[in-house]
């Protein structure tokens, strides 16, 4: 059989949005191998499939249990089919009632004295003329080598876990921003970078992250340098940037700075990357705007050249480097560190995390969850592509600004006269798209992307961070529906 990891994978490449199907009259047979399926109740169940796929009902018969019971889709309106005869007469039906009906089993799942068939379904009304297209789950149940029950699941995830086989959840991890900026009268200080840090430490989050920026509309620690004064108090949390500005800083600069964090932290960094959105901040340096996207690419790749010890690009047209030139030291790994790209979703913004990003990191305020799941899909298919593994490619959410208030008067004055001003957006746009409001609205934002495929939010508390964090752990994670 196929273990449950399996299981639930395969159901995630397929998909599980279900259409109702009408029963099961005749399949293909199932093209596995059958040495693989060395448990006698899967081997029991092709038999049936390989019968039903020759209309033999003889030999469906011979491998049911005289008083089995089949409960096909809305069997709880028509009633249950029980016994040969109810099974004979059952069948009959189907081939009076549809044109033809084909069910292709695709995987079958052992679970002890349940088999989970994976089917796909053809067929046409004899007299609607309605073709369907459908996958479902059947779930067969055995007692001494004879099926006693057979059950459709118009949803393949329930019929999983009807058989025992039930997903192995995966709770989204939650980090913290660090308090670079101020949203009110709080000060800018080691202390506070400090209270930030222990709390995300005490209370369980998976990591502490700093943006970067040279100029803000309010005052702005610089983040690399705020990372590193909290790599002591970070126990074994991950240290990130979301996102670190190669373009602007320079290459040869920031690996000397992502290295020396990375050695400081025992290896613990996994920074992102981007050209940055701010166009003040290109003003600061002297560098075009409009060079961003092209001087970001080739930053990258110098970037990661240095990383990781090779020789960087001879033919560069922004940062061109000695061939002999090698940084040292060189990052905890030795082989370089993984290097995420931020995108908002674009096409562009995707393909170039696909091609040159070893993780995608994506903006709360940017997007939604529904959003992040469509970009995430666009993603896979690219990186697929690219003969990339989808599935083990790693994602995040950044800046997810929080605030979990005491009542709405207190969340719509955050939202009003705190964050919007901040961001230079709409309150009613910011509203559904951040943990700002009540704890039951901010574990329903936060389920909905772990249920988009969401791995990790970043969560950036409009000051107040230990209470904030505090009141996310106490009163937010709990209602989190698990991915």
């Amino acid at each position: 059989g196929i273990s449950k990891t399996e299981a639930w994978r395969s159901l995630g490449r397929r998909g599980s949005t279900l259409r109702p199907q009408p029963g099961w009259l005749a399949c293909r047979p199932h093209s596995r191998d059958t040495e693989s399926m060395s448990e006698a109740n899967v081997a029991a169940a092709r038999r049936i499939y390989e019968a039903r796929g020759r209309a033999d009902v003889d030999a469906i018969l011979a491998e049911c249990d005289p008083d089995v019971v089949w409960r096909p889709y809305l069997s709880e309106v028509r009633g249950p089919v029980e016994g040969h005869d109810g099974i004979r007469a059952y069948l009959v039906s189907l081939s009076q009632e549809w044109e033809y009906l084909r069910q292709e089993p695709e995987e079958f799942f052992d679970a002890g004295d349940r088999v989970v068939a994976f089917l796909h379904t053809h067929s046409r009304g004899r007299q609607s003329g309605v073709k369907l297209d459908l996958e479902v789950a059947h779930v067969l149940t055995f007692k001494d080598g004879l099926c006693v029950e057979s059950v459709t699941y118009v949803d393949r995830e329930e019929g999983l876990r009807a058989a025992g086989l039930a997903p192995e959840t995966q709770a989204m991890e939650l980090g913290v921003h660090l308090p670079l900026m101020r949203f009110g009268e709080e000060r800018l200080s080691f202390e506070r970078l400090c209270e930030a840090v222990d709390a995300a430490r005490e209370l369980g989050y998976a990591a502490v992250s700093a943006n970067d920026h040279f100029v803000f509309q309010t005052p702005w620690l610089d983040g690399p340098t705020a990372l590193a004064s909290v790599i002591e108090r970070s126990g074994e949390m991950t240290l990130s940037t979301s996102v670190a500005l190669p373009v602007l800083r320079g290459p040869v600069q920031l690996a000397k700075t992502l290295a020396a964090i990375d050695v400081l932290s025992g290896g613990r960094l996994v920074p992102a990357l981007g050209p940055g959105s701010s166009e003040r901040d290109y003003e600061a340096v002297g560098v075009a705007f409009n060079e961003r996207w092209k001087r970001f690419d080739e930053s990258l790749a110098t970037l990661r050249s240095l990383l990781s010890g090779t020789p960087a690009a001879a033919n560069a047209t922004y940062y061109s480097l000695p061939s002999e030139l090698r940084l040292t030291p060189t990052p905890r790994g030795g082989d370089g560190i993984p290097l995420w790209v931020g995108s908002w979703g674009s096409k562009p913004g995707l393909a170039r995390v696909a091609r040159a990003a070893d993780g995608w990191l994506a903006s709360a305020y940017n997007t939604t969850p529904d959003g992040f799941a469509t970009a995430r899909a666009r993603l896979a298919g690219m990186l697929e592509e690219g003969g990339r593994d989808a599935e083990s490619f790693p994602n995040a959410l950044s800046t997810m600004w929080t605030w979990v208030a005491r009542d709405q008067a207190e969340a719509e004055r955050m939202l009003g006269d705190v964050l919007a001003p901040l961001l230079n957006r709409d309150p009613d746009e910011l509203r559904d798209q951040v943990c700002v409001g009540s704890p039951e609205h901010c574990a329903r934002l936060l389920s909905s992307y772990a249920a988009a495929g969401c791995q990790r939010v970043l969560l950036w508390p409009l000051g107040d961070e230990r209470r904030q964090l505090e009141l996310i752990a106490e009163k937010v994670i709990p209602q989190i529906e698990p991915s």
